[in-house]
């Protein structure tokens, strides 16, 4: 089993859990948590993934307000747990977009590929190699493996509760992120929109309607737009599109 780590989420935990410590004492820490994590879900390698500081993420000219409003200041160790990470854990600095993308590419490149063996069968979770690690929310949207190892749950997502959790959000938004879906539909809501929804075509059809009454004017751009900064990629240079605009290209255009 191969361990995927959310790095950008270890430095905070462990950054602010020893910012009254040496530097010394906060690697020792970051040491710790990671062998800790691989003793739990029984990892033989791992992958520590942060994200770049360079601002060159995706979602920041669809939308520059995207995280904007995070303003808490950082861990006392914050650049230099980044640079162990980098330096003793050969982390992956992640350009272009998140460490959450990705950690959601190389999960679902390994489920396509036992898939490819497999002829198309989506594979059993004893089959599956790879177990991403992070307490994210939004990592749910990616089926396969996860450990919450602030919970220190283990969990499997299907393919049906992966797009399901994306549509939840998208109806909701994600006010740390900065995003406002629609006003007035937290999570009580959104379940009770999508509560019969069957396939992706259901639940897109609840959202787009949500939208269209909240936002009759723009609701399409808003969708487009949310969808794109919620969406955790699959696969490289992902850019998500409403389900009309991938069943008929043409319309993206018109």
């Amino acid at each position: 089993m191969k361990a995927l780590l959310d790095g950008d989420i270890l430095v905070y935990r462990v950054g602010f859990g020893s910012n009254e410590e040496s530097e010394g004492i906060a690697r020792a820490r970051m040491d710790e948590s990671i062998e800790k994590i691989l003793d739990a879900v029984k990892a033989t390698k791992y992958e520590v993934f942060l994200t770049s500081s360079d601002k060159s993420n995706f979602r920041i000219p669809i939308f520059p307000e995207y995280k904007a409003n995070r303003k808490a200041p950082k861990p006392v160790h914050y650049d230099a747990l980044r640079e162990y990470l980098v330096t003793e854990h050969q982390a992956n600095m992640v350009h272009g977009q998140e460490a959450d993308d990705a950690m959601g590419i190389e999960q679902t490149n390994e489920i396509e590929a036992l898939m490819h063996q497999d002829y198309g069968a989506f594979p059993e979770g004893n089959d599956l190699n790879t177990i991403i690690c992070s307490i994210d929310k939004d990592m749910d949207q990616i089926p396969g493996w996860h450990f919450n190892f602030v919970k220190g749950i283990k969990y499997f997502v299907t393919p049906f509760e992966g797009l399901y959790k994306f549509y939840l959000q998208l109806l909701m938004g994600d006010a740390t992120d900065n995003i406002k879906g629609i006003p007035g539909i937290g999570p009580k809501k959104a379940t009770g929109m999508l509560e019969l929804a069957k396939t992706e075509e259901d639940m897109y059809s609840a959202v787009e309607t949500a939208y269209k009454a909240a936002f009759p004017e723009n609701y399409m751009d808003l969708i487009r737009c949310y969808g794109q900064l919620l969406k955790i990629r699959t696969k490289e240079d992902e850019l998500w599109l409403p389900l009309p605009e991938r069943q008929n290209p043409s319309s993206a255009l018109g």
